[in-house]
């Protein structure tokens, strides 16, 4: 963290551990826990990092796509990693070639320090024991792999650096103050924690809708009537003998009065959660789950709705995140 601190010449590529690094400041400077000569331009971006990269050639990797290296080349290159992951990182950047990223990935694996004496008879025990696939346990992993997503964080820094994405013209103009240099940089969220209950048994702060209260009543009536809504016992939130901040999350969808009627006619008899995926569970893609109740992401908040717009709310879905 001190790194952030310095010139920007100190600063690691690693956009994890930028991004890492920031948010622990970030929290900080949001609890006015910062000394004086700490401001906030001191951590944000822009940063600073080598530029131009060196990209390989294919024959600069051809020596690693063999048994020595399991998969590394393969997986980089042309597997679900390179599919779903860098390719996704690397388009809509200018003067990028996303081949030429992926060979760089690979490359960059090697000089970080994997050798086939350290860890290549681990990597072929992997692949043979548990698969090369999805099918898989999610909790073992090659240690090449691990290589690839430090050498593809990595590759995030020196790029949001020099070449960052052209923004679509759908997209919303970029806030004021710049968010995570990409939604995969957090792979463990520390902000969790509670995950898998520990048995079935009944918790307080996770409570449950009796459906049976719009028995017998019309959409309109269930909808306009609150009293059913469950109550949060937010004070018994524990896990290990500790309480646990609890918070709901309240999803209105707003629509001017003026065009309430139409909006209400077209959602009339359709499946708001299925069909039109107005009342799923929260996504966190840019943002920790830890962050909801203050909401920044990096200093991003809410856009507010100006009071003298006349609106009404056409759908309300109740959402709780323990």
């Amino acid at each position: 963290m001190g790194h952030l601190l310095r010139t920007p010449a100190d600063l690691t590529p690693n956009a994890a551990v930028r991004d890492a690094a920031r948010c622990i400041l970030e929290a900080a400077h949001d609890r006015g826990a910062l000394p004086a000569e700490v401001t906030p331009d001191r951590f944000r971006p822009p940063y600073s990092s080598t530029w131009p990269l060196t990209w390989p050639a294919e024959d600069d990797i051809a020596p690693y796509d063999n048994r020595d290296y399991p998969k590394l080349v393969h997986s980089a290159t042309v597997d679900d990693f390179f599919t779903y992951q860098l390719k996704h990182e690397l388009r809509d950047r200018p003067g990028v070639d996303v081949a030429a990223g992926a060979r760089w990935v690979v490359a960059e694996v090697i000089r970080l320090g994997y050798r086939p004496r350290l860890h290549s008879n681990f990597d072929g025990y992997v692949l043979g024991k548990y698969g090369p696939g999805r099918g898989k346990p999610k909790w073992i992993e090659r240690i090449g792999k691990k290589y690839q997503w430090i050498a593809l964080n990595r590759l995030i820094g020196h790029l949001s650096d020099h070449a960052p994405k052209t923004r679509s013209p759908w997209e919303a103009p970029p806030p004021a103050v710049p968010g995570p240099e990409s939604s995969i940089v957090r792979q463990v969220d520390p902000t969790v924690t509670e995950f898998e209950p520990a048995s079935d048994a009944p918790r307080p702060w996770v409570p449950a809708y009796d459906w049976d209260a719009k028995i017998g009543r019309a959409d309109a009536q269930w909808v306009a009537d609150d009293s059913d809504l469950p109550t949060i016992d937010v004070a018994s939130a524990e896990r290990d003998g500790r309480t646990h901040q609890v918070w709901t999350n309240l999803y209105t969808h707003v629509v001017s009065t003026d065009d309430l009627p139409v909006a209400l006619g077209e959602l009339e008899g359709r499946d708001l959660i299925n069909d039109l995926g107005m009342s799923r569970l929260p996504m966190s893609y840019n943002g920790y789950v830890g962050e909801y109740p203050f909401g920044r992401h990096h200093g991003r908040r809410p856009t507010s709705v100006s009071a003298s717009m006349p609106c009404a709310a056409a759908h309300v879905s109740v959402l709780v995140s323990a």
